[in-house]
């Protein structure tokens, strides 16, 4: 197997933004893009400034072969909103609130990951193409 000489940071971005997109849209049923900076996020009304702040919920795969990286998918645990860790195990487990709540945190955790893992093999999958 050949190895990956180098992959511009275009082209990086570009596989990784159409794995995120493809699978929240897919997953989720939500419209998710890649931004470069957190001024990006800041600049536009819709989206509050992202703060790694307290709690946080981490999503985390790890790559092996011709691309080798960690890949993190982080949610906050904001008390006061629903936490997009919880949104995700709503949609991909197509719970109820107070199902969910039965089920416990683990959930929740599984959720994440799996949607960190499927954001991941669709990124990997389009690197190969």
């Amino acid at each position: 197997m050949p190895l990956v000489e180098s992959i511009s940071d275009a082209v990086f971005q570009d596989t990784l933004s159409r794995a995120v997109h493809d699978v929240f849209s897919t997953m989720l049923g939500k419209n998710a893009s890649l931004v470069e900076s957190q001024a990006e996020l800041i600049q536009d009304a819709q989206v509050e400034a992202l703060e790694l702040k307290g709690a946080q919920i981490v999503g985390t795969v790890g790559c092996i072969g011709e691309i080798t990286d960690l890949i993190y998918l982080y949610s906050s645990r904001n008390p006061l909103e629903i936490p997009f860790a919880t949104e995700v195990a709503y949609g991909l487990l197509d719970m109820e609130p107070d199902e969910l709540e039965e089920c416990g945190e683990e959930v929740v955790n599984d959720a994440m990951g799996e949607l960190t893992n499927m954001t991941v093999g669709a990124f990997k999958i389009s690197s190969a193409t």
